[in-house]
């Protein structure tokens, strides 16, 4: 049916469905695009849709066919707005991402799924590493946020507490490990800022050998106080063997005749020491 004040608006009435004191009307509009005929249903009475709205919303379509500007059919119209709400909950997504504290993710996200994976042992020590350490340094603050500044200043915390590098190496380690997991859950993007501060390590190596004065005293110490460690020391003195390699020793690996200790699988081969 054709509404009389509004020629170019339809209108079909529900079967049993009323609204007000009539049946529900379902309103469409037509016109004619580029010398197309167009028929676009818009909506129901129920749904607020009035023969005076439906028209001027045909009205909104018509100037847009003559100025160029705007979505030109009903459909375009409802594509373009469905994009809109599309962006703007995507939007909102990420205001509601980008809020989300190093503490919320690393309870909520990364613990529960990291002890499935880890020793227990593991993830025992990387809580206490993150409640003692690194949550009141960046707990608090989105991912977003947290940059190398708030990390030198938890490293010059833990070396004025007496923590050695290589303690402040492992806090830094599982802020690495959460940062990535975050990271690989879309929560942020870029490398973890744990990258671009700089941990001096302390050097462990050997510098220097023993003196052969310095090895006898050394020895002669040993043996009051442990035969077995003093046994152990000379070999390791003399040999150049670490501790895991003599402690494994069996008697098939000793050549009395020719005078040497066969190592077995050491570092990925097998080699003699006299």
């Amino acid at each position: 049916m054709v509404c009389n004040r509004y020629p170019w608006v339809r209108f079909r009435k529900h079967r049993s469905r009323r609204h007000g004191v009539g049946y529900d009307r379902y309103f469409a509009i037509h016109y004619r695009l580029n010398g197309h005929r167009k028929d676009e249903g818009i909506g129901w009475a129920s749904e607020g849709w009035t023969p005076r709205k439906v028209a001027l919303e045909l009205a909104t379509l018509k100037r847009n066919q003559l100025t160029g500007d705007g979505p030109q059919t009903l459909k375009e119209a409802r594509t373009i707005a469905r994009k809109q709400r599309q962006d703007e909950e995507i939007k909102r997504a990420r205001i509601v991402r980008d809020q989300v504290t190093f503490d919320e993710f690393f309870r909520t996200v990364y613990f529960p799924l990291a002890v499935l994976n880890k020793k227990p042992a593991s993830m025992k020590a990387e809580k206490q590493y993150y409640r003692k350490w690194i949550k009141d340094a960046i707990g608090s603050k989105p991912f977003k946020r947290i940059s190398p500044i708030d990390l030198e200043r938890l490293k010059r915390r833990m070396l004025q507490a007496g923590r050695a590098p290589r303690t402040i190496e492992i806090a830094f380690a599982v802020i690495r490990q959460v940062w990535n997991d975050a990271r690989r859950h879309g929560m942020i993007e870029g490398e973890s800022p744990t990258k671009r501060v700089k941990i001096k390590l302390n050097d462990n190596r050997r510098v220097r050998f023993l003196s052969r004065t310095e090895a006898k005293r050394f020895l002669d110490a040993l043996k009051r106080r442990s035969l077995k460690t003093y046994w152990m020391a000379f070999i390791s003195l003399y040999t150049g063997m670490r501790f895991g390699e003599i402690a494994a020793l069996t008697w098939q690996q000793i050549d009395i005749d020719d005078g040497l200790i066969h190592v077995a699988d050491s570092k990925g081969r097998n080699r003699s020491s006299p």
